[in-house]
């Protein structure tokens, strides 16, 4: 996906697709504050992003790029992502409403399909296949349309990281309808007013129930699953009686859940390993941890 966030002509599908397995009712929309600086290879880059048909060049990790904010090494030491914030990418190509930029160099798109706004800059000679420096991101035109989708469909809206909004929080301001701003429209796209249009004087309800709802809920998910696990591994085996154990030697724990003890310590076994190595849980002065069972 070429977006840091899903552009809304794929968003009904990645919904669609994981309520085969979730409750529609648990599930959030993350929408990312950045972009993702990429290099990019392509005749005619509108005509490419529109058909989703740019061809994605994995650079050089060492790659000097004309900015960006943090380098992201794949896990698998593949590839290298480079991350751009809002609050430093709109300093550069802010307003990104025409097709210029404070930085000349820079050039600004917008995705009619996807709903996405997008900025690009030329390494290379023009009328022949070339590379570009591509980043897209998300700006009050791409936040509406998906602010429609979570209101028509009731569901949530998760921020992944509302540092990387401006110091004034203009895309949090959008989101939750604060009218006190000033926000330009998008030319290429349909107008829209300066300010969520669900809201009039104070923000609005259901956007902040998006969002504290979508991310609440999302917590008290996570949490009764992490809850659940942990009463599932405390449970007693069944049919095993309650022992003790003295202990042989010293032992500190080196993880925190790890039970430390000394020679002698006398502790109570409330679950056993399968086999001689394998570690116990036991409790120790009022203590419950893993320790090793050999």
């Amino acid at each position: 996906n070429k977006y840091a966030s899903a552009g809304i002509n794929n968003i009904p599908k990645i919904f669609d697709a994981w309520n085969s397995y979730v409750s529609k009712s648990k599930l959030v929309l993350g929408i990312d504050f950045g972009g993702i600086v990429e290099v990019v290879t392509s005749r005619n880059i509108t005509a490419d992003t529109n058909n989703q048909n740019l061809q994605v060049v994995n650079p050089n990790p060492n790659i000097q790029l004309p900015s960006f904010d943090e380098r992201i090494q794949d896990l698998c030491g593949n590839s290298t992502n480079f991350s751009w914030s809002w609050k430093n990418f709109s300093k550069t190509l802010l307003p990104c409403y025409t097709s210029t930029s404070k930085d000349p160099q820079w050039k600004y798109g917008f995705d009619d399909n996807a709903k996405q706004p997008y900025a690009y800059q030329q390494q290379q000679q023009p009328n022949s296949p070339t590379q570009f420096y591509y980043v897209s991101y998300e700006d009050f035109q791409s936040l509406k349309s998906k602010i429609d989708y979570v209101q028509s469909n009731a569901l949530g809206i998760a921020i992944f990281d509302i540092t990387k909004d401006t110091v004034d929080a203009k895309l949090m301001n959008f989101i939750t309808g604060n009218p006190n701003q000033n926000n330009p429209n998008n030319p290429q796209g349909p107008n829209i007013p300066t300010s969520n249009p669900k809201t009039t004087s104070q923000p609005s309800s259901s956007n902040v129930g998006a969002i504290v709802g979508g991310v609440i809920g999302s917590l008290i998910f996570v949490s009764v699953i992490v809850a659940a696990g942990y009463i599932l591994y405390r449970r007693y085996r069944p049919g095993k009686v309650v022992t003790t154990v003295v202990a042989m030697f010293d032992y500190v724990g080196k993880e925190e859940n790890d039970l430390s003890f000394k020679a002698g310590d006398v502790i109570e076994v409330l679950e056993r390993g399968d086999g001689p190595n394998d570690w116990w849980v036991g409790r120790l002065h009022g203590v419950v941890g893993e320790f090793p069972g050999k």
